[in-house]
């Protein structure tokens, strides 16, 4: 082969290499996505409401199913503990809930049906079920004041909206209470769990009776705010992705009320069907 011929396949060769380096340069690999990609979690909590009180034997049985969830899931699961004719009773409350179910205790997962004995596996087979749904808002607790010498709470309850929605939509708030303890007969607690041998979070242990100087009761339903429902016209008919809805809500403590265990609970309602889209805590909100 000439001088020539061996020039001229270098040029060749040079500019095959040269096109093939260039091209390569310009392809994005699969993997490479130029679209920016939202890493914000959108989370969806639940609110277990569960009928229970001091009379109701089997209602320990409850309570250890209620802290069990908690422990488990503690940034998703809002227990609420409705009592029925005992000295926690709240009247309004109680009156809505309690006619979902002729026995104690009971419990509804974000207020759909059905209602469940308050058994650990049901509460956690349904409150999976709930977690798993989209929720059209993201919720959360803002705005919060506390005057330790007027016992004034003030809160927000702030929703933003994550997906398209329309229809008759309602904020609504639950104070719930820590902790709750009594030293009368009135705050002792039936437990027919006493020497059963079953694992009941220790309620296999104690008496049949647990006096009141043993009981500290926990997620006390203290009030609700809007009633069952909610108020109409708290959120507008129409809400597009990007909106903020907030309600405020303001409270005057009773003296008997430890505001280091108070939990503010907001909610927005569904009234078409009665359930619960999504909700939102702010523990020990008097700290």
């Amino acid at each position: 082969m000439t001088m020539k011929k061996y020039f001229a396949l270098f040029i060749l060769t040079c500019l095959v290499l040269l096109v093939f380096l260039n091209a390569c340069d310009k392809v994005q690999p699969p993997y490479k996505n130029e679209t920016p990609i939202d890493t914000t979690v959108k989370i969806k909590r639940v609110i277990c409401e569960e009928g229970t009180g001091t009379w109701c034997t089997y209602c320990t049985k409850g309570i250890c199913s209620l802290e069990k969830m908690k422990e488990a899931f503690p940034d998703n699961f809002i227990p609420i503990a409705i009592h029925n004719d005992d000295i926690m009773t709240v009247t309004d409350y109680d009156a809505n809930f309690s006619p979902f179910s002729g026995s104690y205790p009971f419990s509804l997962i974000d207020r759909k049906l059905p209602t469940n004995d308050a058994n650990y596996n049901d509460i956690l087979a349904a409150y999976l079920t709930a977690v798993n749904t989209t929720p059209p808002v993201d919720m959360s607790i803002t705005d919060v004041s506390w005057n330790s010498t007027s016992r004034v709470l003030t809160y927000t309850v702030t929703a933003e909206v994550i997906e398209d929605f329309i229809g008759d939509y309602r904020f609504n708030s639950v104070l719930t209470e820590d902790s709750v303890h009594g030293t009368s007969a009135a705050w002792n607690q039936s437990n027919f769990y006493g020497g059963s041998g079953l694992d009941m979070c220790g309620f296999e242990s104690m008496q049949n009776t647990i006096p009141a100087a043993d009981m500290y009761y926990q997620h006390v339903a203290r009030l609700i705010f809007d009633g069952w429902d909610g108020i109409a016209g708290s959120i507008p008919d129409t809400n597009n992705i990007g909106a903020t809805l907030t309600k405020t809500y303001t409270y005057t403590l009773p003296v008997g009320w430890n505001a280091t265990h108070i939990n503010a609970i907001g909610f927005i309602i569904n009234n078409t069907d009665g359930t619960i889209v999504n909700a939102c805590q702010k523990e020990n909100i008097g700290k």
